[in-house]
C-alpha cells in the first residue's frame, strides 16, 4: 500500500483534498442545523427504542410515507442504531450517521470510477459529488432514502466484479456481497424495491457469470437472512405487508390519469432537472444547455460505436441497464415524482460526468479543458453548498433548505420544561402535525411528558406570523419570544 501511494502521490492528494471538501460540507454544523420534524422524530423513537431494548422492528417506514399499506424492511433502523447507541439516543446522532454515509459515499465514487474506466474518471466523479448542492443537502437529513447511493454504488462495485470474473472459485464472494446489498438496498427505498431485482436478474441473464448452483443458494440465504425481520413480520401476520405492497403497486390515488405520453415527457424534464442540479446547480442556463447537450452527443456517440463493434463494456452495460430499468418503471408511474425518488440513481450523473472525462482525456489541448470545466463546476457548486450552509445557519432565511433548526425545537422545549411548577406540561404546536413526534422525543429524552392540549401555557408557533395571531386570541399574552424560524408565545396564566 505504501508503494502504490507513493507512485500514486498526486492522485492520492488529490482524492484526500477531495474528502476533506465533501466532509467539511457534510459536517460542519451537522447536529444543530439538522432537519428534526415529525418523520424523523418517529424514526427516532424506534430506534431508542431498539437500542434500548424496548422492542425489535421487524418493519421500517411505511411506502409510500402517506399510506400505511406497506412498509419498507427495517434496515434504515438497523444502520441508526449503532450511532444511537453511542450518542446515547440522542438526535444528532442521527445526523451523524447520515454525514458520514454521504461521505464514505464520495470515496466510494472515486473507487467506482476508478473501476470501470480510470484514475481520472474517479477523481472528476468524486469532486463533483462532494461539492454537489443536491448531495449536500440530502447527505445532511436524516432519512432513509438519503444512504441509497452508497449501497446502490456498493452493489454495482460487486455486479461489475461479478461479471469481469471467470472463474467459479472467486465468484462467491461477489455474488454473496450482491445478495447482502440487494437486500439492504430494497428495504431502503421504494423504487430501489422495484428497480434493483430487474436489474441484477437482466445482468445475470445476459452476461451469465461463472456461478456455480450452490452459490447461488448461498447468495439467497443471504438474502433471506438480510430481510429476515420483514419476512417474519409476514409468515406471523398472515402476509400482511406483501398484500399491502400489492395494493399499493396496483393502485392509485392519482385524482387524474396520465397517458404514457405525458408521463415520458414528465419524465425527460424530471430528468434533466436531476442532471441539473446534481451537477451544475447554479451554471447559467446557456452554458448548461452546452454542458448537457456535449454530454448526451458523447454518450450517443459512444453507444453508436459499441452497437457497430458488437462490444459493450461490462461497465457500461450495468450503468446502462441501472439507468434504463429506473427510468422505465418512472414511466410507468402516475403519482408525483419528486426528486428523492431518484437516490436510487444519485451516483449516475456523476459517474457519466467522469466517464466522458477520462474518455477524452488523452489530447493535451483536450486535457487543459476538461480540467478547467471540472474545476469551474466544482467551485460553483462548492459555493452554491457553501450558501446552503449559510441559509440554514441561525441567522439564515432557510429559503433554500427546511425552516427549523434542531437547537431551535431545543430552545422551545427548555422554555416549556423552565415554567414547569409541578403539574404536568401543556402546550400546543403549530402546525401540529409538522413537529408533534419531534417534540414527544425532546421532551422524553428529558425526562419530561408533556400533554398537548386545548388548554396550554405555552404555544409554539411555527414559522407563521398569522398563528401568533390566533393565539393571541387564546388568552392573556405575557411574552413572544423568537429563535429562528420559531415563536414561543407565553401566557400570563393558564388559560381556561
Amino acid at each position: 500500500m505504501r508503494q502504490w501511494i507513493k507512485r500514486h502521490a498526486l492522485e492520492v492528494t488529490l482524492l484526500l483534498i477531495i474528502l476533506v471538501m465533501g466532509g467539511v460540507l457534510r459536517w460542519y454544523d451537522v447536529g444543530p442545523s439538522m432537519h428534526f420534524g415529525t418523520d424523523e422524530g418517529r424514526d427516532a423513537f424506534v430506534v431508542h427504542e431498539l437500542v434500548t431494548g424496548q422492542s425489535l422492528p421487524l418493519l421500517g417506514p411505511a411506502a409510500p410515507n402517506n399510506r400505511p399499506d406497506f412498509h419498507l424492511g427495517p434496515a434504515f433502523y438497523y444502520l441508526l442504531a449503532p450511532f444511537y447507541l453511542v450518542g446515547q439516543s440522542a438526535p444528532e446522532s442521527g445526523a451523524v450517521a447520515i454525514a458520514l454515509f454521504s461521505t464514505l459515499t464520495i470515496f466510494l465514487i472515486y473507487l467506482v470510477g476508478r473501476e470501470l474506466w480510470g484514475w481520472v474518471a474517479g477523481l472528476s466523479a468524486a469532486g463533483l459529488y462532494a461539492a454537489s448542492f443536491f448531495m449536500v443537502y440530502y447527505g445532511r437529513w436524516i432519512w432513509n432514502p438519503n444512504v441509497v447511493p452508497f449501497f446502490m454504488l456498493l452493489l454495482v462495485w460487486f455486479l461489475v466484479k461479478l461479471i469481469r470474473e471467470d472463474n467459479h472459485q472467486r465468484t462467491g464472494r461477489w455474488i454473496y456481497g450482491s445478495a447482502a446489498m440487494i437486500g439492504i438496498v430494497m428495504q431502503l427505498h421504494g423504487t430501489a424495491l422495484l428497480v434493483v431485482p430487474v436489474v441484477v436478474v437482466v445482468l445475470l441473464l445476459w452476461y451469465r457469470p461463472a456461478i456455480w448452483w450452490w452459490q447461488y443458494l448461498i447468495a439467497g440465504g443471504v438474502l433471506l437472512l438480510v430481510n429476515a425481520p420483514a419476512v417474519w413480520y409476514d409468515l406471523t401476520h398472515r402476509l400482511a405487508n406483501a398484500r399491502g405492497f400489492l395494493r399499493v403497486v396496483t393502485q392509485s390515488d392519482s385524482s387524474a390519469s396520465l397517458s404514457l405520453l405525458d408521463r415520458a415527457n414528465r419524465l425527460y424534464h424530471l430528468t434533466e432537472n436531476f442532471f441539473q442540479e446534481s451537477v451544475a446547480r447554479g451554471v447559467p442556463g446557456l452554458v448548461w444547455m452546452m454542458l448537457g447537450l456535449g454530454t448526451a452527443v458523447f454518450v450517443l456517440a459512444q453507444i453508436v460505436r459499441m452497437i457497430r463493434t458488437k462490444k459493450i463494456p461490462s461497465a457500461i452495460a450495468v450503468i446502462g441497464v441501472w439507468f434504463v430499468v429506473t427510468m422505465t418503471i418512472f414511466i410507468f408511474y402516475q403519482e408525483h415524482i419528486p426528486p428523492h425518488y431518484f437516490a436510487i440513481i444519485f451516483p449516475l450523473p456523476f459517474l457519466l460526468a467522469g466517464w466522458a472525462v477520462q474518455s477524452l482525456w488523452q489530447p493535451r489541448a483536450a486535457r487543459i479543458v476538461l480540467m478547467g470545466v471540472v474545476i469551474a463546476l466544482v467551485s460553483v457548486q462548492f459555493w452554491q453548498s457553501v450558501q446552503l450552509l449559510v441559509d440554514i445557519s441561525p441567522g439564515g432565511s432557510r429559503a433554500s433548505s427546511y425552516p427549523v433548526r434542531l437547537d431551535e425545537l431545543r430552545w422551545v422545549v427548555a422554555a416549556v420544561e423552565s415554567t414547569q411548577t409541578g403539574e404536568a406540561v401543556s402546550y400546543i404546536a403549530w402546525p401540529p402535525e409538522a413537529y408533534d413526534r419531534s417534540f414527544a422525543y425532546l421532551f422524553m429524552l428529558d425526562g419530561v411528558r408533556p400533554e398537548p392540549s386545548e388548554h396550554p401555557r405555552q404555544v409554539v408557533v411555527v414559522d407563521s406570523l398569522a398563528d401568533i395571531k390566533a393565539a393571541k386570541a387564546l388568552g392573556d399574552v405575557q411574552s413572544v419570544d423568537r429563535r429562528g424560524a420559531l415563536w414561543l408565545v407565553t401566557f400570563a396564566a393558564t388559560i381556561k
